[in-house]
């Protein structure tokens, strides 16, 4: 549970103790109030006696007659009408009438009044006036009863100030999140469903839709800098988004990093929801500046559109959730608009991660490796490390399918881990056994565990089982190095200094600055293997290609060209001057028996 709802909950709950402990006082003093006008009854001819016992009474009591004219006042009384429980002015002289708002006044003689000749009490709200002439809501105890023959009634009222005050700032605390000032799950469920049901009274082409907003790198943020810096970047990152937001929008915050916009929208629901979604990503990929710095962050959005889903709050939440998974799987900056069939494989995924928890405690991943090879040689120079999932049921479980769900719930740490861990011992095995050149293993750093705060103790207590650290080579996207660009440069920085080695994996996909890359000072460039595949199909791949080359040799890296599928596509990477590739066109990825003992690769070429 996050930090924010844990504060939340704890407010709640001291809120509630405290109107507790008001109804429990507020029910003794109707049980005094009820014993003394029981009393009333019997004593009503030893007044003496009546007003000793009244005035200890800690609410205002009074008697009337019909005209509204006082007949008696306990010290509370003469305090909320006269200012002073020893004023010495008559009660008689006051208009009590005068104390009431006229909505007040309408109430207690339309209402209340009918209701105490008829069934001789009347119990209920309304609103007084002080003698200082502020406006108080009160409650009223009005009964009637007989006086010398003559027709009175006896009054018990009780402030309702502080009650009032405690049940709004419960209600503010139940419906409005405390750190961001937005309102909260629970009244945006209220909000959706009261869209909804106007929705009834609309033409039919018209449409509710909310969009399902995530954030990413905020726990980074806390993690980094602290919960105060993190806080005041989630209410940055609000005012950004209620900017572009139309009249009629509202922003609510579901989750520690979790936003929704709601609407209702037009003939032309999905055309506005798109642009809105532009709109918000635009404002949202403008770096924030944190301690001088510029941080940029990462986002997503899912949207659920009454017209094409479910039509209860609560469903349209949901569904516009699915659709936010989806795009977070694509990637950075992604949106997804739900569908009925997205619901089917979010019940898949939910199938999947559970089952993932058993796989990482039976012994169901597998280490699988892919050579890499020189194209100088056609000798395998390292192995890439790869993770599979051999499901007892299913079978071979595709990467594609379970990193994406491990990556969100958090479980890729502990997968990373397996992996990086069972890659080392597999480089140490092989390397005991060669005479000539040690092979290198590269491993792929996740982006969840890019940032991981455990990860250098790790690398560190991995590097310390290895003769020569530099045989171990991190891959890191280009896309999850370019999420924090300062903060992945001192990351980078420090994995190196352990003596590993690092890689910009997926080279040319993401949106790179120069000087970022030369500051990072990674090792290694991987071409990505999208420009591989169109070689041959589109010069502009090509000439990325080359350019990729060409920029690596200026920053004295290494080059390795993935996805190799034929030997055209390696006769020309090979005259660009790539010294490295990988690919199905020398080995698919397998276990480590699929290899010589030593882990050699030969590839005729």
């Amino acid at each position: 549970m996050s930090t924010v709802a844990t504060d939340a909950e704890k407010r709640v709950a001291a809120l509630e103790r405290k109107l507790e402990r008001e109804r429990m006082a507020r029910a003794e003093t109707e049980r005094i109030a009820e014993k003394a006008t029981t009393r009333l009854y019997a004593m009503v001819r030893d007044l003496e006696m009546f007003e000793h016992v009244l005035e200890i009474i800690p609410d205002p009591l009074f008697m009337i007659d019909l005209d509204y004219t006082p007949k008696f006042m306990n010290a509370a009384a003469r305090r909320l009408f006269l200012g002073d429980a020893k004023s010495e002015e008559p009660i008689e002289s006051l208009n009590l009438t005068e104390r009431y708002p006229r909505w007040s006044l309408r109430l207690l003689e339309e209402v209340a009044l009918p209701v105490v000749f008829e069934r001789g009490a009347w119990r209920g709200e309304l609103t007084m006036l002080r003698a200082d002439g502020l406006e108080i809501p009160v409650s009223h105890d009005v009964v009637r009863h007989t006086v010398d023959d003559r027709p009175c009634l006896t009054v018990l009222v009780r402030d309702l100030s502080e009650s009032k005050a405690v049940e709004a700032e419960l209600r503010t605390a139940a419906y409005v999140d405390p750190v961001s000032g937005l309102p909260n799950r629970r009244a945006a469920i209220d909000d959706l469903a009261n869209r909804l049901r106007q929705e009834d009274d609309r033409h039919e082409s018209s449409s509710v839709g909310v969009i399902s907003l995530g954030i990413e790198g905020m726990k980074d943020v806390a993690a980094n800098y602290g919960h105060d810096v993190s806080n005041r970047l989630l209410i940055a990152i609000a005012d950004r988004v209620q900017s572009v937001l139309r009249p009629g929008d509202v922003l609510a915050r579901l989750g520690p990093s979790e936003f929704a916009i709601l609407c209702n929208l037009g003939v032309d629901g999905p055309g506005i929801i798109d642009d809105l979604v532009g709109q918000v990503f635009y404002e949202l990929t403008r770096p924030f500046g944190l301690h001088g710095r510029h941080h940029t962050l990462s986002a997503y959005a899912g949207a659920a559109l009454t017209t094409f889903t479910s039509t209860t709050a609560e469903a349209l939440l949901r569904d516009a959730d699915i659709a936010g998974a989806r795009a977070r799987s694509q990637g950075r900056f992604k949106f997804s608009l739900f569908d009925p069939s997205l619901r089917i494989t979010r019940i898949s995924q939910m199938e999947i991660e559970q089952e993932l928890h058993q796989a990482v405690n039976h012994d169901q991943l597998r280490a699988f490796f892919q050579p890499i090879v020189s194209t100088r040689t056609g000798m395998a120079v390292g192995h890439e490390a790869l993770l599979r999932w051999i499901h007892p049921t299913r079978g071979m479980i595709s990467p594609a399918t379970f990193v994406p769900i491990a990556e969100e719930n958090g479980q890729i740490v502990e997968i990373g881990r397996w992996v990086t861990r069972k890659a080392v011992e597999q480089l140490s095995a092989w390397n005991a056994l060669r005479d000539d050149e040690p092979l290198y293993m590269s491993v792929n750093l996740s982006p969840r565990q890019f940032v991981w705060p455990g990860l250098l103790p790790y690398l560190k207590s991995l590097v310390e089982t290895m003769s020569d650290p530099s045989l171990l080579q991190m891959e890191i996207t280009e896309t999850a190095a370019m999420g924090d660009p300062r903060e992945s440069i001192a990351r980078v920085r420090e994995i190196r200094e352990l003596g590993i080695q690092v890689a910009i994996d997926d080279f040319g996909t993401g949106y790179s600055s120069m000087t970022y890359l030369k500051d990072m000072q990674a090792d290694t460039l991987k071409i990505d293997r999208a420009f591989v595949r169109d070689l041959f199909v589109s010069g502009q791949d090509r000439a990325i290609a080359t350019a990729i080359v060409e920029l690596a040799r200026a920053l004295d890296m290494k080059v390795v060209a993935e996805g190799v599928e034929n030997d055209e596509q390696l006769g020309v990477l090979t005259e660009m001057g790539v010294a490295q590739v990988q690919g199905f066109w020398f080995s698919q990825p397998g276990p480590p028996e699929q290899f010589a003992a030593n882990g050699d690769f030969m590839f005729q070429m």
